[in-house]
């Protein structure tokens, strides 16, 4: 009864989706895992480097890879390798050396 109360005040104070995963992990609150993580894979932005520390590594690069493999072209929503062989010669230095700050 605690618990579901706990929960249920959690829920009404509208937290972020990684920290609803973070509290999902520690509290064993299943329901709240799949719906933060597509809020997650939904949004423009990858996640930020604090993010990625707060949820661990492996969810971190599943949650990366999931968001590879969606790509939106028009009206059409394509699930699969995003990556078009054309990327291949495509130059990521500047991005690179940004994002790793080199």
């Amino acid at each position: 009864m605690l618990r579901l109360a706990a929960i249920d005040t959690l829920i009404s104070l509208q937290i972020g989706p990684v920290e609803r995963i973070v509290l999902a992990r520690q509290y064993d609150i299943r329901h709240w895992m799949a719906p933060a993580l597509n809020e997650l894979a939904k949004r423009p932005q990858p996640l930020g480097l604090e993010e990625g520390i707060r949820l661990g590594l492996e969810t971190a690069l599943k949650l990366a890879s999931v968001r590879e493999r969606m790509m939106v072209s028009g009206s059409n929503v394509y699930v699969g390798a995003a990556r078009d062989n054309r990327a291949q010669n495509l130059d990521f230095s500047s991005a690179i050396c940004a994002t790793f700050v080199l």
